[in-house]
Order: structure tokens, then C-alpha cells, then sequence
């Protein structure tokens, strides 16, 4: 993480001086990820890292923060050089300056008992007792899991040497909305058949009128279940509805279930 000098942007910054500084973590472990979207809001994502080493030096470049875990030595001879980050300080251009809530869309798609366990989806939209979330007006969404680990420690060892993901890895995803039109419908049926669905979201590149909007941002969960639903209505407000699904993560060899992302990497989608 490069610290430019005060009162001068790092985008663009192409200084490597002793007012410039740079912080590096080492042996770092993806702890808990999330995204949110909301109304009058930037979408937002949050990632948690723990790492066992931390650096502070001038300049962009140095030695790599990672150390040896056995005895806490700091590994030597690999180097980092940060690249200058793109866009321009004078005119403040970035390639993508920040996605917007307008350019968001938000599907839930109920699986039939055929697609159970594969990767396809159904094309019927969601709708049960009392709400079908394709006529409402989503006001905000999060999705979020955890990655715990587990400290693998033994003796003659100052940090532990690895740290291994504990199972199951749970997916959760809450939707806030305001609903529109009431639809029939009964609890024990959601109970009795307790389906399946898959939620997408989907954020377009911002762009001029005219232009193409690529999807720049993919998020999908597949073969969720539907843990609650609640409603609230009071004099003077509209009637809001929220749903908190989750599923888990598999296997790298299952493509139906768990959590996938996917973007636009130099303008071609990963």
C-alpha cells in the first residue's frame, strides 16, 4: 500500500523519495468477504486479511514483508516494486471512477427439483407467500461470508505454519425491499416444499446514453435456501419486506452450489 506525500495524490504518483512510504503485509489469509449495494449508496466490498508480518519503507519498493513461520526470520531476497497506479492527478480520470446504484440489477430465480445439484437455473422468477420480488423495488442487498481458520501450531515453531480452513463455509444474503403488490400464497408451503434459488447480481460499467454497458461486476449464489422473511408496515411508510437466504460453498468440482464472482479484467470479462 503505497502512502504518497502530503497533499499530493497517489494516482499518477510517480515518486519514490523519502517523503513516500510503503506499508506491505506478509503471509496474509483471507478471513471474511462481503459486498453491499443500497439506494443513494456506491456499492461497497469489504475484505478482512490477517497476516503475521507487517513493513513500513521509503519508496516503492523493497523487500517482501513474508517471514519464515518456524522462527519469525524475514524471507530474503525477493523484492516488490509497486506499479504506478493508473489515471491522471491533474484531470483525476480513472479508468472506472466508481460503480453506481443505478447501473445495479438484482434477480432471484427458483430452481426446479431437475436442477437440483447442477449448475443450471430455473426461469421462473421468485414469488411466495405474500411477495414476488421481481415487482418489488429492492432497496439494498448483502452478501457476506466467512472464511474461519483454524491455527495449525507444533513445537519448535514461534507462528503456526498454516492455517486451514474450517468447514462448512456458509453464504448469506440479505434483501431489503418495498412491496408493491400482495400475492397468495401460504407459510406451510414454504415449509413443505422448501425450494431452491439463485440470486444474481449483476453491475453495468458506467457509460454515456448510447453507449454499451458491459456487465462489469458479477456476483451469483446458487441453489440458496430461503431462511426468513418479515415484513413491516406502519401509518405513514411503505410496506418493506426482507429475505435472508444462504447456501455453502462446495467442492472446486461443484458449479450449482455456493458463491461465484466474476468481472471485467482489461476490459474482458474473468
Amino acid at each position: 500500500m503505497k502512502i504518497a506525500s502530503e497533499g499530493e495524490d497517489a494516482v499518477g504518483n510517480t515518486k519514490s523519495d523519502v517523503n513516500t512510504f510503503t506499508v506491505g503485509f506478509g503471509n496474509g489469509h483471507i478471513t471474511s468477504y462481503s459486498t453491499q449495494g443500497a439506494i443513494n449508496s456506491f456499492p461497497t466490498c469489504d475484505v478482512s486479511v490477517e497476516c503475521l508480518n507487517m513493513t513500513f519503507d521509503t519508496g516503492v519498493s523493497g523487500t517482501i514483508p513474508a517471514i519464515f513461520p518456524a522462527n519469525g526470520a524475514r524471507v530474503t531476497g525477493y523484492r516488490y516494486t509497486l506499479p504506478t497506479a493508473s489515471g491522471s492527478p491533474g484531470t483525476g480520470y480513472l479508468d472506472i471512477s466508481v460503480l453506481r446504484p443505478g447501473d445495479i440489477t438484482l434477480t432471484v430465480l427458483q430452481r426446479s427439483a431437475e436442477d437440483e445439484g447442477n449448475q443450471n437455473q430455473a426461469t421462473a422468477a421468485y414469488s411466495t407467500a405474500g411477495v414476488a420480488i421481481d415487482d418489488a423495488h429492492i432497496q439494498s442487498y448483502n452478501i457476506s461470508l466467512g472464511l474461519g481458520r483454524e491455527q495449525m501450531q507444533k513445537l519448535g515453531t514461534k507462528f503456526a505454519f498454516s492455517r486451514e480452513i474450517t468447514f462448512p463455509i456458509d453464504v448469506n444474503c440479505s434483501i431489503d425491499a418495498i412491496v408493491t403488490n400482495l400475492t397468495t400464497g401460504s407459510l406451510s408451503d414454504i415449509v413443505n416444499c422448501d425450494q431452491s434459488y439463485d440470486i444474481e447480481v449483476k453491475m453495468k460499467r458506467p457509460a454515456c446514453e448510447g453507449e454499451v454497458k458491459p456487465d462489469i461486476m458479477r456476483y451469483k449464489i446458487r441453489n440458496a435456501k430461503l431462511n426468513s422473511q418479515s415484513y413491516s408496515s406502519d401509518i405513514g411508510s411503505n410496506k418493506r419486506v426482507s429475505l435472508n437466504f444462504s447456501s455453502q460453498v462446495g467442492s472446486a468440482l461443484q458449479t450449482g452450489v455456493g458463491v461465484f464472482i466474476s468481472g471485467i479484467s482489461t476490459h474482458v470479462i474473468v
